[in-house]
């Protein structure tokens, strides 16, 4: 029986270890030498995560992290939303050697919440998710951590952040539409503009934030600008025109911190919109 037991284990259960995070890739999913792929318990983690890999990728060269949470949609599978907001294109954009890392969630329905209550207040959750993609994207330490996030992605991050893991990697936040107040019922008890605003204050790291009407008042990122920008002048501040007006190369690599006013009619869903992810990330051309 022990030896039937052993023999199980062997042919179904151990593959399933020795493999568990192994990214699958998506025929077509990229563009041109882009690979999108998408990896399965990753350190842990309780759903699909998305990998991108970009073309002109130097795994020669010291490679940066780019993880974005996403924000509520209507749609769960993975190929729809990287399509929808075109986020292959944005860490192409970006020209940065970096990898872009998308965690989705189980449900039928992208629901951010879900990675928030992963995990809040759960340090080794967060370790062992680092850990888990430094196997799936090639057993390479990353140089760097950039974060991104859409709408309610800020409950996620914010807990990320607090759980101080890889603290001295993570230096760049880019937030798209995406600074709530406390008190939100996603998370009742995350305080994510003070949880961005300590971020920014520490030395060497970078927050840029767009935002719409409904995300621009107090609370929001009128008490981001407010703990960030001192003295006055240190962030850069302007309105999106539809163009890439602004923010300019000038405004990427002298302020380590800005604020791009979508306006009353601004959508971060917009076409026009979808490249500012890529243009944050660039930093300078």
């Amino acid at each position: 029986m022990k030896l039937l037991l052993v023999s199980l284990f062997l042919v179904f259960l151990f593959p399933l270890c020795v493999f568990a995070g192994e990214p699958v890739c998506i025929p077509g999913a990229g563009d041109q030498a882009t690979q999108v792929c998408v990896a399965k318990n990753v350190g842990g983690y309780p759903s699909s995560v998305a990998l991108i890999f970009p073309a002109g990728l130097n795994r020669n060269l010291p490679i940066d992290w780019v993880i974005h949470f996403h924000g509520n949609t209507e749609v769960s599978k993975v190929e729809t939303i990287l399509e929808n907001y075109q986020l292959s294109q944005a860490i192409n954009l970006s020209k940065r050697n970096a990898i872009l890392v998308v965690p989705f969630s189980p449900s039928d329905r992208q629901r951010v919440g879900i990675a928030n209550l992963y995990f809040k207040d759960r340090p080794e959750r967060v370790q062992k998710f680092f850990e888990g993609l430094v196997e799936a994207t090639g057993k390479q330490e990353p140089r760097s951590i950039a974060f991104s996030s859409h709408s309610g992605g800020c409950y996620p991050l914010s807990s990320v952040l607090l759980s101080a893991v890889y603290a001295s990697k993570i230096n760049e936040l880019i937030l798209l539409d995406s600074v709530y107040i406390l008190g939100n019922e996603i998370n009742p008890t995350l305080d994510p503009p003070g949880v961005f605003a300590r971020f920014g204050s520490e030395k060497g790291h970078r927050v840029w934030s767009t935002y719409t009407e409904h995300n621009a008042g107090e609370g929001k990122n009128a008490h981001l600008m407010a703990a960030l920008d001192q003295p006055r002048g240190r962030c850069a501040r302007g309105k999106w025109e539809g163009t890439f007006l602004y923010p300019t190369r000038d405004d990427l690599t002298r302020h380590s911190c800005g604020f791009v006013d979508l306006g009353k009619d601004g959508d971060i869903h917009d076409e026009h919109v979808k490249p500012l992810l890529g243009r944050l990330l660039r930093q300078s051309e």
